[in-house]
This record gives C-alpha cells, sequence and structure tokens, in this order.
C-alpha cells in the first residue's frame, strides 16, 4: 500500500498493510478493486477488498472505504483489523489538521493492537502518536511517545520501524539546531533503511538530511560555502524526488519539490535581487508541489507550499500577491492548528505588512510569531530532549549490562547444570560399578563354594572308588586262592585226559 508512514515532516507513522489471498497485490488499480467488491459474496472478502481500497485510493477517499471496513471488522470482531482501519481514518484527519479526531482514532487503533498482543505494530502506533503531538507543539509529550516506540521496536527487532523512530527523534534535535545529534541520528536511520532496501524511507531521510544542510548554510559567512551547502541539498532532494516519483508516493513528491524550490529561492537571497533566475526556478517547484498538495487535499502541505510562493513574491516585492498566497497559508495553518507552520507564515506576514506600512497588522502578526516560536522552541523543551536522550541511553544501557549479565548467569547456571550432570553421572557410575564389583565378589564365593564342594563330591568319589576297587581285588585274591586250593586238590587236566584215553582202551 502506498501510506505506510505519515509523510508530513517526511517521518514514520502506522499505516495499512494487509494481505489476503484474494486482491493482494500493491498494483492492484482502484478499478479492478471496485469491480471486485461489487461480486463479492462474503464479509472476509470484502473486509479485504474495502482494506486494499482505503489504502490504494486518493487520501481525500480513504474514510469513504475505512469506515466500511471498519464496520465490517466489528462485526467480525476482528481486532487486527478494527485497529489497521482506525489508523487509517486517523491518517486522514491528521492530514485535514482534525487533530481532536486523529488522536482519537489513533488511541483505539493503539488499544485493539495491544489487545491483539502485536507489539510491533503497537510501537509504530505510539511512534504516529508521538508525531501528532510533536506537530501540535507538544515536543514533550513527542519525545515520549518516540522513546516509548523505540524501545519497543527494539525488543522486537523492528528496524524499519527502529529507523523512522531515529529520524523523528532526529527531527526534534535539528529544529533545536542540535546539527550534530540530528545528523548522527540521520545517519544511522539512513543505514538502516539501506540495509533493509526501504527506498522510501531512505527518500525520507535523504530529503532530512538535505534541510540540514540548508540549516548549515544559514550559518556560514561564505557565499561558497553556502553554495556547497545548497548543492548537496539539492543533490539530497533530487535524489528523494526520483525515489517518491518511482512508488508515485504524491506526497513525498510534493515534499521534494517543494524542498528543491527552498534550494534554488535560497540561491537567489545569495545575489538578494528579484530579478534572479533562480526565483523562477524557486516559483516553478513550489507551484508543482502546490498543485499536487491540492490534488490529495494535503493540508499540511499545502500550508507549505503556499508559505513558500508568498516568500518568492515578497523577495521580488510583489507585495500583493505575496500578501494573498502567505494569508492563505496561516488560514490553513490555523485550520489545522499546527504552532510551527503557524509561526513561519505570521513571521513572513508581519515582513509584508513592514513593508507596505501596515504596522498595526505587522505587530500583531510579530507577537503571533513569538507565541508561537515560544510553543515551538523553549528552554524546557531543549533540557526535556536532553534529559530524554540520556535517560534513553542509560536505560539502553542498562538493558545491555542486564542482558549480558543475564547471558553470564544463563552461561554459569549451565555450567553449573553441566558440572551436576558430570558429578551424578560419576556418583551413578561409580554406584554401578561397586554393585557390579559386589556382584562379582558374590558371584566369586558362590562358585568358590562350588567348587569346593565338587572337589568334596570328587573326593568322596575316589574314596568310594577305591573302596570300590578295594573289594573287587579282595574277591579277586580270594577267587585266586579258591581257585588255587581247588587246582591242588583236583587233577589236572592233561592227567584227567590220559584217564579218559586209558578207559577207552
Amino acid at each position: 500500500m502506498k501510506r505506510t508512514y505519515t509523510r508530513i515532516y517526511l517521518s514514520y507513522t502506522l499505516f495499512f498493510l494487509f494481505n489476503f489471498c484474494l486482491f493482494s497485490q500493491q498494483s492492484a488499480s482502484i478499478n479492478s478493486l471496485l469491480s471486485a467488491l461489487k461480486i463479492a459474496k462474503t464479509d472476509s472478502t470484502r473486509l479485504n477488498i474495502l482494506n486494499q481500497l482505503s489504502g490504494e485510493c486518493n487520501e481525500g477517499d480513504i474514510l469513504k472505504y475505512a469506515m466500511p471496513a471498519l464496520q465490517l471488522a466489528e462485526k467480525l470482531n476482528s481486532k487486527y483489523i478494527i485497529a489497521y482501519s482506525s489508523s487509517n481514518i486517523a491518517y486522514y484527519y491528521k492530514n485535514r489538521g482534525d487533530i481532536s479526531n486523529s488522536l482519537k482514532w489513533y488511541y483505539k487503533a493503539l488499544k485493539n493492537f495491544e489487545k491483539n498482543n502485536n507489539k510491533k505494530e503497537t510501537a509504530n502506533t505510539i511512534s504516529s502518536i508521538g508525531l501528532i503531538y510533536k506537530d501540535i507543539g507538544d515536543v514533550q509529550k513527542a519525545l515520549d511517545m518516540y522513546y516509548i516506540g523505540l524501545k519497543m521496536q527494539e525488543d522486537v527487532n523492528d528496524k524499519e520501524g527502529i529507523a523512522y523512530s531515529l529520524n523523528n527523534i532526529a527531527q526534534v534535535f535539528k529544529k533545536q539546531d542540535n546539527i550534530v545529534k540530528a545528523l548522527e541520528l540521520y545517519t544511522k536511520s539512513l543505514k538502516i533503511h539501506r540495509d533493509i532496501n526501504d527506498k522510501i524511507g531512505e527518500a525520507n531521510v535523504l530529503i532530512n538530511i538535505g534541510n540540514l544542510n540548508l540549516n548549515l548554510s544559514s550559518s556560514s559567512n561564505s557565499i561558497i560555502k553556502k553554495e556547497e551547502y545548497y548543492n548537496y541539498a539539492l543533490l539530497n532532494f533530487k535524489k528523494s524526488l526520483k525515489q517518491y516519483e518511482e512508488f508515485n508516493d504524491k506526497e513525498g513528491i510534493t515534499y521534494a519539490q517543494n524542498n528543491i524550490g527552498l534550494v534554488y529561492f535560497k540561491k537567489a537571497t545569495i545575489n538578494n535581487t528579484e530579478k534572479d533566475i533562480n526565483l523562477k526556478e524557486a516559483l516553478k517547484w513550489y507551484n508543482y508541489s502546490l498543485n499536487i498538495n491540492e490534488e490529495i487535499k494535503n493540508n499540511n502541505g499545502i500550508s507549505s507550499s503556499l508559505k513558500s510562493i508568498g516568500s518568492v513574491y515578497l523577495l521580488q516585492k510583489n507585495y500583493k500577491q505575496a500578501e494573498e498566497y502567505t494569508k492563505r497559508a496561516i488560514e490553513t495553518a490555523k485550520q489545522i492548528g499546527y504552532p510551527d507552520k503557524i509561526r513561519n507564515a505570521s513571521e513572513q506576514l508581519s515582513q509584508i505588512y513592514k513593508a507596505t506600512g501596515k504596522y498595526k497588522e505587522a505587530l500583531e502578526m510579530f507577537e503571533l510569531f513569538k507565541l508561537m516560536s515560544d510553543s515551538v522552541n523553549t528552554l524546557e523543551i531543549h533540557e526535556s530532549s536532553i534529559k530524554k536522550e540520556l535517560q534513553y541511553d542509560f536505560e539502553k544501557k542498562e538493558n545491555a549490562t542486564k542482558a549480558e549479565q543475564e547471558k553470564k548467569d544463563i552461561i554459569t547456571k549451565r555450567e553449573l547444570q553441566k558440572q551436576k550432570i558430570v558429578r551424578n553421572s560419576f556418583i551413578v557410575g561409580f554406584l554401578f560399578l561397586f554393585i557390579l564389583v559386589l556382584l562379582i565378589y558374590r558371584w566369586y564365593k558362590q562358585k568358590q563354594k562350588a567348587n569346593i564342594k565338587i572337589a568334596a563330591q570328587k573326593q568322596e568319589v575316589e574314596n568310594q572308588k577305591h573302596i570300590v576297587e578295594e573289594k573287587q581285588k579282595e574277591i579277586l585274591d580270594s577267587i585266586l586262592y579258591a581257585k588255587r586250593i581247588q587246582n591242588a586238590i583236583l587233577p589236572n587236566e592233561n592227567y584227567i585226559q590220559k584217564k579218559i584215553k586209558e578207559l577207552k582202551k
């Protein structure tokens, strides 16, 4: 979807990106989505299409699709979609300067994201709320929101959200002329956007760095140095414009165009002549920006473009046109309630009135300028931003130390568990070995007893055998003795044979 951040000041806010199976491609045209909506048969399909329409449509038509989407989401009790739809509606009201309604819807989105336990979008919504507080001049509240959102984004490793939050915080330091800190945060943000290939986010930061160079040019007394700052800023603005055009990001395009016009305007102020050719270039780019802002009904951008065009006419001493455009700028700024817009326009209108001899009106505008300046940038706010930064850095270091200690505790715990396992294994092994030895010893003793018993039995058998053999010998001896007696008494065989033969004769 196109609206993935709040482009006013080119800072981050949540917007809708929800993918179902049907109609999920970002390139789907409004006409095809409207055609699909006519034939959609289920509430879930209608919800999907309406949400995509609210993301693809012109910003003036957001309510036409976001409100029905919200009603369907509430019917289906989808807190996730309720939150996204609420965020879309909040975005719509923010760009129309209806801060009260915008905050109401953002807080509704926040509540439902929290219920859905969606930490990433909860953090993004908190950052979006911070942007509103910043725009209305409550920098204290804005910083609270930015740092809360940043911490949550770091907890869930939301790199895109972290990059945008760093950009938001850098904007505060830039407004307080803390260029070094702002540049440090912009550089970190830019690196993350490039690492994750976020072209729109990269374009945002390039414009902010370009604006930082314009701030530096204002503090330089060297014309050559000023030109260097202007050229570097122009290079960044044109790079960002190319990337916005690639994604047809109209609000981003208008902001880049307005900043390109600002570079040419500043170049013209070096020569301080109403006929400088750079003024024609500045006016051209300012009008480009105004036309698109009016097309998309971006009141914030309209106010900026009107004030910028008025500044060109003021330098050209065309006071009538300058007054007309600057009045329109301040009226629009009052409608949206942004103190810095009112401050810038009232200061310029004061200069116009002074140049045309309207001193009463000039004084009124100057007083309004001072009032808005005090609202936007006070010493208390400056100290608060530093305090918040230090608090954040301290908490971050403390959390890092805590995480490191927890890591060490885990390692120690694991080591103790390992030692315990080794110890228990040794004890178990020793017990097993001890039992085994006992069993072997018992078996040996039993075998030894059995061997003794067997030896005894064998000896008994031997004894019995010996007795039997002795008996057999005695019997045999008796037999032999009897035979000898018999042989002694009876005649021998030869004698008998001889007598038998004699008888036969």
